[in-house]
């Protein structure tokens, strides 16, 4: 006869799964911002991470599945054997031994050593929290066991807020390494309580028997369902956003927040009032016009509503089923959503169709639904359909609304995509040789017959910039272009200029490389050129024969912003390649963050002279010429060109110049961004 566990340990199993949760998503966010570091830290970089982290999840449970059933003797075995690598990986990273930032020996270790290096430090953890779900639900009543589920997210979700708000501003990616290495000892010690004084925790029946292949096969739908739709939600509100994890974990938290109001005390509220629920969030959040911050928020409260409307409608599968199998399917959906939408899509279609895929599932899933309770029941709860039938509705809305790439009047010609983002050719409909480059909601940059600048204008601050380096020499220019983009900048460069250009987009290089080139910018350049495919600040890291007279950094991907290239550290190694008279030219252009105050702030935090160029086209210029904002870094001679100050609305370093006293002087307070600390919310334009 076994003694029944006392309140209090109840109460330490609970703060045990609440702290595995959150320390796995502590590490999640941290291992994956590092792994970003080196693949080029686009949104949809995270979306295949977030994808990959899925499969880890599902590896992580199924060995706790398997633990479940070996004899004491090996669980012990087990748990020791995770517990020294858990420990040696997180100790490892918190004194340094694992590269938390860019330098020398970690720009050259392949991807893929990379993606190892990301899939085997969140492995631990997952191992660690999987083990911890499962051990802890078995010391509980079959009834308790979905709360005990909902508990786990739960941490999950306050180890996601935790770490963009307080972390990864105020401590930083090194020492939140210390404090995930000390969660993951206090997790440790809390397993081996549980294997080894089972007098105080004593395990209990299983519960209900299996229900079957049915429920297995319920569960993986739903949940698959749910994490789809997570994926392609996360993909809309991050396209004009930047990459730092607050905006990633936004829309995560609330998927998790989803599992823990289905499986908690507000799961009891009708499911088709749910239905309703979610019905009107989606309606609201294609109602928000446009990208930004209230589209994230907007996408975060749908993802919420119809994720807990779907966990809803798996919940009656899981009570019937042992827990350690539920918990097994529904990272098994998890996965398989997050294999449809993140990990097949760059690799199979050429434009962003999943989300059409997933909405036509959706559609079919619940209509699906919906009719076997209209056949089934003589009197069926008319309430429930009008609820459903409202969330059907909002799916078929949103099959019918606008793509991603919304060209208006301009015409599709190609279309093409890669990891980190999807590139779209289109030409005028009035001008058959008038063309233009389009990711997400971006415009990149147009070409034609006659002469088409966009952002690079030659009355605006890249040629302002360029004019300046020609006035103090001859041709001959050494230039640095990281961010390809339509190339329409390589019109500024002749024969005698070498040029290196780098991108990290393949689809991008096969638009400009292709037989005959689709975008003919690259190919008609005068200049020597060379072009890298790889992430910007990789190259910047690198050695370099010679000190380049020009660095540009336009590396945006769609309008979100390459945040490891707007380091205090990125941009101190841009100035070191420069020559003593150089130029440093940062294209700092967005809606929804105060990037031109941020790199500001990065340049006077290094001492270094800079100034705050701004674009306004007049009546009369180009139509195809668009409105831009630089800030351009060097020397006082440079800075003080007269084309520069003419567009020159802010500076730092410069106050003592007569010709500058006309400017107002750079007073920004915040702090700028390093590679182990980067608080965004400072800088979101709310």
């Amino acid at each position: 006869m076994t003694t029944q566990p006392t309140r209090g340990a109840h109460w330490m199993l609970l703060a045990l799964v609440l702290g595995s949760g959150a320390a796995l998503f502590m590490a999640e966010l941290q291992i994956g911002k590092l792994a970003t570091m080196h693949t080029g830290g686009s949104p949809r970089a995270w979306l295949v991470l977030l994808g990959l982290f899925q499969l880890t999840l599902l590896a992580g449970y199924l060995a706790a599945w398997w633990l479940q059933v070996q004899s004491r003797f090996r669980q012990r075995l087990a748990h020791a054997v995770l517990g020294l690598c858990m420990l040696g990986f997180v100790w490892w990273s918190s004194i340094g031994l694992f590269p938390m930032s860019y330098g020398p020996e970690s720009v050259r270790a392949p991807v893929r050593w990379v993606l190892l290096q990301y899939l085997s430090g969140p492995l631990w953890m997952i191992l660690g929290c999987a083990l911890t779900v499962t051990l802890a639900q078995s010391r509980v009543t079959p009834a308790a066991r979905p709360a005990l589920y909902g508990a786990s997210n739960l941490g999950a979700f306050l180890g996601l807020c935790a770490y963009p708000l307080i972390f990864e501003p105020w401590v930083g990616l090194s020492r939140s390494a210390l404090v995930l290495a000390l969660a993951a000892s206090l997790v440790l010690l809390g397993q081996g309580l549980l294997l080894r004084r089972e007098a105080l925790w004593p395990p209990v029946s299983t519960g209900p028997g299996r229900t079957g292949r049915r429920g297995l096969a319920t569960i993986v739908l739903w949940a698959a369902l749910g994490s789809a739709f997570l994926t392609v939600a996360t993909a809309w509100a991050t396209l004009d956003l930047s990459s730092i994890p607050l905006i990633w974990a936004l829309l995560l938290a609330a998927y998790l927040l989803s599992w823990v109001i289905a499986f908690g005390p507000l799961g009891r509220l009708p499911r088709q009032q749910w239905d309703c629920f979610a019905g009107l969030s989606l309606i609201g959040m294609l109602a928000v016009p446009g990208t930004g911050l209230l589209s994230a928020f907007a996408c975060a409260i749908a993802v919420c509503c119809l994720c807990t409307a779907l966990h809803l409608r798996l919940l009656p599968a899981y009570q019937g089923l042992a827990h350690a199998p539920a918990n097994v399917a529904i990272a098994l959906g998890g996965a398989a959503g997050g294999l449809l939408t993140a990990i097949l899509p760059p690799l199979v279609f050429a434009g962003p169709w999943e989300w059409e895929l997933l909405l036509a599932l959706l559609v079919l899933a619940l209509g699906w639904g919906w009719l076997a309770q209209l056949l089934r029941s003589a009197r069926p709860s008319y309430q429930g359909l009008i609820n459903q039938g409202l969330l059907l509705v909002a799916l078929l809305i949103a099959i019918g609304h606008a793509r991603w790439v919304a060209p208006g009047p301009w015409t599709v010609i190609a279309q093409v995509r890669d990891l980190h983002g999807v590139w779209t050719v289109s030409v005028a409909a009035d001008r058959s040789r008038d063309f233009r480059l389009v990711s997400g909601s971006t415009y990149h940059g147009s070409w034609g017959e006659e002469a088409s600048w966009s952002y690079y204008s030659p009355e605006g601050p890249l040629g302002a910039g360029i004019a300046a380096l020609r006035h103090q020499r001859s041709p001959g220019l050494e230039v640095l272009a990281v961010g390809l983009g339509a190339g329409t900048f390589l019109e500024y460069f002749f024969a005698e200029d070498r040029v290196l250009t780098v991108d990290i987009s393949p689809a991008l290089l096969a638009l400009h490389r292709g037989d005959p080139p689709l975008i003919p910018n690259l190919a008609r350049a005068e200049a020597q050129m060379e072009v890298r495919l790889a992430d910007g600040r990789q190259v910047l890291e690198e050695p370099h024969p010679q000190p380049f007279h020009l660095i540009k950094l336009d590396a945006f991907t769609s309008g979100s912003i390459p945040s490891h290239l707007l380091t205090t550290e990125a941009l101190a190694r841009a100035w070191q390649l420069l020559r003593e008279d150089g130029l440093l030219m940062i294209h700092v252009s967005n809606q929804h963050v105060a990037v031109p105050a941020l790199v500001m702030n990065a340049a006077r935090h290094l001492g270094l002279s800079a100034a705050l160029l701004v674009d306004e086209p007049q009546d009369g210029d180009d139509i195809r010429a668009t409105e831009s904002t630089w800030v351009l870094i060097g020397n006082e001679a440079t800075l003080t060109h007269p084309r520069i100050i003419r567009l020159a609305r802010a500076h730092t370093g410069l106050g003592h110049l007569a010709a500058w006293q006309p400017v107002p002087e750079h007073q920004d307070r915040r702090r700028p961004w390093s590679d182990d600390r980067s608080g965004i919310i400072p800088y979101l334009l709310w």
